[in-house]
């Protein structure tokens, strides 16, 4: 088994780097496995949330100093308790904390717009797909308008830097581009503008 942990930047519209997605790809005998569906197997699970704690404890400094946060899937979210900086979208109300929560995949299939009247949410990020459809359509700034007025802080996942400007006129807080993201081990290189390896969506 082969896993690989990479930082998928989060920036605001206008370049300034506000925090990072930890993205775990495992793959078994050369096959790619979806990481929700390796955690079902106890003992990958169970490596997936050492490895990711183990990172995210050495890392911990730069995170802290610079003022970023880390998403990390639901899974690893007790480790929120230790590591201020962490983030994990809680999209079920029984994993949600009072205040405070963020809220993943909004447009998506199936997806529901009522944890945003919910007092204490923080932060909701579109859905990739919905993004995609959309963003071009007079319509989006609307939408981001009318989100806004419940929660302040939208992410909005995109392929390249077309939209940048419409998105910050717009009042979006965050853009998560579909570039290339580094390997977690180089996530300062983020900041300092080296070159560090790359990797493929």
């Amino acid at each position: 088994m082969n896993m690989q942990h990479w930082a998928l930047p989060i920036s605001s519209p206008d370049g300034q780097l506000l925090g990072v997605e930890l993205e775990t790809r495992v793959e078994v005998n050369g096959c790619r496995v979806l990481t929700n569906y390796a955690m079902q197997d106890e003992s990958i699970g169970r490596r997936i949330f050492e490895e990711e704690a183990g990172w995210l404890d050495r890392k911990a400094g730069w995170f802290i100093d610079n003022g970023l946060f880390c998403i990390v899937s639901s899974e690893a979210k007790s480790l929120a308790q230790g590591l201020p900086f962490i983030k994990f979208f809680s999209n079920h109300s029984r994993e949600r904390p009072e205040t405070g929560f963020w809220i993943d995949e909004m447009g998506a299939f199936n997806s529901s717009a009522i944890p945003l009247f919910t007092q204490g949410c923080e932060v909701v990020r579109f859905n990739k797909h919905y993004a995609t459809l959309n963003i071009s359509r007079p319509i989006f700034p609307v939408l981001i308008s009318n989100i806004r007025r419940y929660c302040n802080k939208v992410i909005v996942p995109v392929h390249n830097g077309r939209h940048f400007a419409m998105l910050g006129q717009a009042g979006v807080w965050a853009v998560q581009q579909e570039s290339s993201p580094v390997h977690f081990s180089h996530c300062e290189s983020l900041l300092d503008g080296s070159e560090f390896p790359h990797c493929s969506r």
